[in-house]
């Protein structure tokens, strides 16, 4: 999703959090090739499985060694065509766990508050979510007898973007504590395009776009069940 783009803008260190390390080394000399200003070292590739939640941790504590942090975009989601537990818990639990790292690191660099990014689509608005009445949600969720392949996906949108904004009431996103939610629409772009909406969504605002949905550049409402 990182493009020649954002190196373009002054980063001085890319982390590309890959399951695939193979994929993810032809990525980064694929980026370090595109981009000749940067050196190799400038582009860094760590392991996170997202379906491991160990992995999701201690990728979490690497984060703790930077001398600084300043942006989090977390990118990870799948449609599943078979019937798999609810796909978000991974993403939020690594909200969570940067929160803290967030405000130490970019405290330290002088930059102001860090911000966390998180992809989100327009299928949030598409979703039936039946099991939205259902207590407690979570466990009803692995009910394999109400899975439906295509809703499953966007009430897992939903669920997030939920996610996000009772994260940022609960004290953990406001502007005091320095983190900026901001789900992007990038379905229907190329990836170079896809980037730069993201970008734009994290840099390009302040905190006034805390538990907002950002889409072509623009503050639009968020999804309501």
């Amino acid at each position: 999703m990182f493009s020649q783009w954002h190196l373009g803008l002054g980063l001085s260190k890319l982390i590309i959090a890959v399951r695939n390390e193979t994929k993810g080394q032809q990525a980064r000399a694929d980026l370090a090739r595109t981009h000749s200003s940067l050196t190799r070292n400038a582009i860094e590739m760590q392991k996170l499985d997202m379906e491991d939640y160990a992995s999701v941790t201690a990728f979490a504590e690497q984060a703790k060694a930077l001398e600084r942090l300043n942006i989090a975009v977390l990118n990870a989601g799948v449609a599943k065509t078979v019937y798999k537990p609810v796909n978000v818990l991974s993403t939020a639990l690594l909200a969570i766990l940067f929160l803290p790292i967030l405000k130490t690191k970019s405290a330290a660099s002088g930059r102001g508050f860090g911000r966390i990014a998180v992809v989100q689509s327009d299928t949030t608005f598409w979703a039936k979510f039946r099991e939205k009445t259902r207590v407690p949600l979570l466990p009803a969720l692995d009910d394999e007898t109400t899975f439906a392949r295509v809703d499953r996906y966007f009430a897992s949108k939903l669920i997030l973007q939920l996610f996000v904004t009772e994260l940022t009431k609960s004290g953990g996103g406001t502007m005091t504590e320095g983190v900026i939610a901001v789900p992007n629409r990038i379905l229907g772009r190329t990836p170079s395009e896809g980037s730069r909406v993201i970008m734009t969504a994290a840099v390009g605002f302040g905190p006034q776009t805390c538990e907002q949905y950002i889409e072509g550049g623009n503050l639009q409402p968020r999804a309501f069940i």
